[in-house]
């Protein structure tokens, strides 16, 4: 009996190398569909609901400014967000590029 129980199955029985392209590649959606995905529905329906507000009492240029600014600001942050996004995305897959080098000088040293 090891240190896991009775249990000797990992969980990696269809891996040949030590880390997982298909946990990371998971990884990655779960935090693009979590984060990024619904962050960007948030700030959408956030500032619908600001304009609808706004179009009940106010009128003229500088609600047309306001709306077209608070827009630009929104579109702004979630570009933003998708640069993070892909940053996050590459710094992984270079640590991923590492992490199989390393497994395969391991795997080949005599």
């Amino acid at each position: 009996m090891g240190i896991f129980g009775n249990s000797t199955n990992l969980g990696i029985e269809d891996l040949s190398i030590g880390i997982s392209s298909k946990g990371l590649d998971s990884y990655l959606d779960t935090i693009k569909a979590e984060y990024l995905e619904k962050v960007s529905d948030t700030i959408d329906t956030e500032v619908d609901a600001i304009i609808q507000v706004i179009n009940t009492g106010w009128q003229g240029k500088s609600r047309d400014t306001f709306e077209k600014q608070l827009n630009q600001m929104a579109d702004d942050i979630k570009a933003d967000l998708k640069k993070e996004y892909k940053d996050l995305e590459n710094r992984f897959k270079e640590l991923e590029a590492f992490y199989f080098e390393q497994d395969n000088t391991l795997m080949n040293e005599e």
